[in-house]
C-alpha cells in the first residue's frame, strides 16, 4: 500500500526524496483538511513523508507515498482502518476548469493520492473541501487472507506483511499484498492462495510458488530471499 523506511537500514540519503512542489502539494492539502482530519497536520513534520512512488497497476495519477516507520506508527490511529476522502476541488492554473482531487487513508495517515492531471498543474490556493465525503472499503476478504496465515508458525512469518494486507485488482486477480517489497514492488496471493510477485517496473506479474504452504516452508527453510528475488527481477 505504501513503503517503510527505517533510518537505521537504508541511507535516507539515498533515496529519491519528495520534490518541493510534492512537500508543497502535501502542506496546502493537509492544512485544508486539518478541521475534520487533524492527524495529518503531522505528516509535515521533517522526515515523515520520503518518497512518492506510482501506485502499482492503478490508474495514471495515482501515487503513493513511502514515510518513516517509527512516526507513522506513532501517529496512526489503528481503529481508523482505511479510506478514500473524495470531492477535493482544485482549480487549473491560468484556467477557470476544476480537478478532483482523492486522498487515500490508512490508520489516520495520507499514504496517497490521485489526480487526472500532474500536480505542478494546480492552483493550490484554490483548494475547495467544501463538500466532502469519505468511501470506506470493509472487505471481508482480507480478514479470510489474514487469517489464513494463522495455520502457519516459523520465525520467518514474521517478515511478512500481513497486518498491512490490501487488495489489487489485476487481470488474473483480486491479488492479496502478503510483503511489501518497496518502490511499488509486492508479494500476493490469490485466492487460490497462490503466491506471486508483481513487479512496478518493468511491469509483470509473475506466479512463483503454486501454493502458500510451499511458499511459507521455503521461507522458513531459508530457500527464498526477498532481496534476492527483487535484484533478480530488476537486474
Amino acid at each position: 500500500m505504501f513503503n517503510f523506511f527505517r533510518k537505521e537500514k537504508r541511507d535516507l540519503s539515498k533515496v529519491l526524496g519528495l520534490t518541493n512542489t510534492d512537500r508543497m502539494f502535501l502542506e496546502k492539502i493537509c492544512k485544508a483538511l486539518q478541521s475534520g482530519y487533524p492527524n495529518l497536520i503531522h505528516q509535515l513534520e521533517p522526515g515523515f513523508m520520503i518518497t512518492k512512488n506510482p501506485t502499482p497497476a492503478a490508474r495514471n495519477g495515482a501515487f503513493t507515498f513511502g514515510m518513516d516507520e517509527d512516526l507513522y506508527k506513532r501517529y496512526g490511529n489503528k481503529d481508523k482502518g482505511y479510506f478514500t476522502i473524495r470531492n477535493i476541488w482544485c482549480r487549473i492554473l491560468n484556467s477557470e476548469k476544476k480537478v478532483e482531487v482523492e486522498v487515500r487513508l490508512s490508520e489516520d495517515i495520507l499514504i496517497g493520492y490521485y489526480c487526472s492531471i500532474d500536480i505542478e498543474e494546480l492552483a493550490l490556493e484554490s483548494l475547495d473541501v467544501s463538500n466532502l465525503y469519505e468511501k470506506h472499503f470493509v472487505n471481508k476478504e482480507l480478514n479470510v487472507i489474514r487469517d489464513n496465515f494463522n495455520k502457519f508458525s516459523g520465525n520467518e512469518i514474521r517478515s511478512l506483511d500481513i497486518e498491512n494486507t490490501f487488495r489489487i485488482d489485476l487481470e488474473g486477480g483480486p491479488y492479496y499484498t502478503i510483503k511489501n517489497l518497496e518502490d511499488g514492488n509486492y508479494l500476493a496471493v490469490n485466492e487460490k492462495e497462490e503466491v506471486f510477485g508483481l513487479i512496478h517496473d518493468p511491469f509483470e506479474v509473475e506466479m512463483i510458488y503454486p501454493s502458500l504452504a510451499i511458499f511459507i516452508r521455503e521461507l522458513n527453510m531459508g530457500n527464498f530471499s526477498f532481496d534476492a528475488y527483487l535484484a533478480r527481477k530488476l537486474s
